[in-house]
């Protein structure tokens, strides 16, 4: 199956197969069907691999998939609906037993007997998400077997009809009835305690720049020098594809019955799903219209389109200020490319230059608050920059605040 999937071709599996190293193209066929078949009688949205457990993070995202097929007059494209989960990888352990064992004994008065016990059964923890999968794919696989007579070859079949949703139809006009917190509201005031933090670190970032210290990397290489990574690993699998338009509010609507589905069955009180900006409207219009039937479905964006958002709104501001025309005039912008950087229509401009625009901002405005408070920079400051942090760590701070 692996050489077929590689390959794809009927030549190649027939030639290994005269050999004896593989089976025939026809009997790779049947295989595969049975194996589709076998897939699709389960009876459970989450994919195989993917453990329906709620001590694991678990969530859904769903995008368009389009095919342009060539035709002549450009019709008869298709636009799938094609949706993945994600799920965080147990990073549970024979070491992680042994210490949760060594704080058990320290803090208790265990006997060893009791603590072999407790040992076995945390070594066993994590069998029980598996040998609920395990029980599932047996049960699936022993279906077909019970209805079979004995001594009865059936053969295997190489057609398959495609999965199909009967999706529900949905007549109604949805309209987003929630409204945005007004301007004066006390919740747009509220600044979380740690962003002074960031913001020393942004200072020092800038401070470097100002002083001119060399092999300074841009804002994202800055902070993974010292920012340590505290993500979990996480498995990602196909769920079944939609063969309709994603934007469509019938389809929207069997997306979020999909997440809540994932969410039953992981034993999850919610289930967290992405969309994209076009399809994320429609959901939660339709999340505002059946009220509280989706109130379980944590509905946000991709961080690309908020992004991109956020370019425009900041492209907004600064057109027809000037600053566009001093970027063509230093190389940094081509002049036949300002309106895709105003607007945030190219992602990738946008995400080097806007960084380079708040640098030399910044700078700027350093340079006339020294100037104007007739501050110097002592030594001391500038030697402590490049070191300011001792460590790379989850939580990173300033050492040396002078």
């Amino acid at each position: 199956m692996a050489l077929k999937g590689l390959t794809n071709s009927k030549k190649i599996i027939n030639i290994i197969n005269k050999y004896g190293h593989s089976c025939s193209y026809t009997v790779l066929e049947e295989l595969e069907t049975e194996a589709t078949f076998g897939s699709a009688q389960q009876n459970f949205v989450c994919p195989e691999g993917i453990i329906r457990s709620k001590n694991l993070c678990t969530g859904v995202a769903y995008d368009n998939f389009d095919r342009f097929v060539d035709t002549s007059s450009g019709k008869d494209t298709l636009h799938d609906t094609v949706g993945i989960i994600f799920q965080d990888i147990s990073n549970f352990n024979e070491s992680n037993s042994n210490n949760v064992i060594m704080n058990v004994a320290e803090e208790s008065d265990n006997t060893p007997q009791e603590l072999n016990e407790i040992r076995e059964e945390i070594n066993e923890a994590p069998q029980q998400h598996q040998q609920e999968l395990n029980e599932t794919t047996d049960e699936i696989n022993e279906a077909p077997q019970q209805h079979q007579p004995l001594g009865i070859t059936r053969r295997r079949r190489r057609t398959f009809d495609a999965v199909t949703f009967e999706i529900e139809s949905y007549n109604k006009r949805p309209k987003l009835r929630e409204t945005l917190e007004p301007i004066t509201s006390s919740l747009r005031l509220q600044i979380p305690t740690y962003i002074s933090k960031f913001e020393h670190i942004d200072l020092a970032w800038i401070l470097r720049h100002f002083i001119d210290k060399p092999r300074i990397p841009s804002w994202v290489g800055f902070n993974s020098i010292f920012h340590e990574s505290t993500s979990c690993k996480q498995k990602i699998a196909y769920l079944t594809t939609i063969n309709s338009s994603p934007t469509n509010s019938s389809v929207v609507l069997e997306t979020m019955k999909q997440a809540q589905q994932i969410a039953l069955e992981c034993k999850e009180p919610y289930m967290e799903i992405t969309y994209d900006l076009a399809i994320a409207k429609v959901a939660l219009q339709i999340k505002s219209t059946e009220k509280p039937r989706f109130d379980n479905l944590f509905i946000h964006f991709g961080s690309f389109h908020i992004m991109m958002a956020y370019f425009k709104a900041v492209g907004k501001f600064i057109d027809n200020c000037g600053i566009s025309d001093l970027m063509v005039n230093c190389g940094l912008l081509a002049s036949g490319s300002v309106n895709s950087f105003i607007t945030g229509k190219h992602f990738n401009r946008c995400k080097r230059l806007h960084p380079l625009l708040s640098l030399s901002l910044q700078i700027l405005h350093f340079e006339r608050f020294i100037d104007e408070k007739k501050i110097q920079i002592s030594d001391n400051i500038k030697e402590t920059l490049p070191d300011f942090v001792t460590k790379k760590t989850a939580d990173p701070t300033i050492v040396d605040k002078n």
